[in-house]
């Protein structure tokens, strides 16, 4: 080894940019998947859009 020389190992600024990559790409999928599953929900309305999810509506009890 070489007089001097020192292993400095990763840049912990490298791995938080890496990491912070991956949690945005994983966000961005989640959102498209999310968008494709629940374009059948979508209601347009004068209003607005709305998503109306079956499984996620009040029931109505007598």
């Amino acid at each position: 080894m070489r007089r001097g020389a020192v292993y400095h190992g990763h840049k912990p600024v490298r791995f938080v940019l890496k990491l912070i990559g991956w949690i945005v790409l994983v966000a961005v999928v989640l959102a498209i998947f999310m968008f494709f599953w629940f374009r059948r929900y979508i209601v347009y309305t004068d209003d607005g859009l709305r998503v109306q999810v079956p499984y996620l509506a009040e029931t109505m009890t007598d």
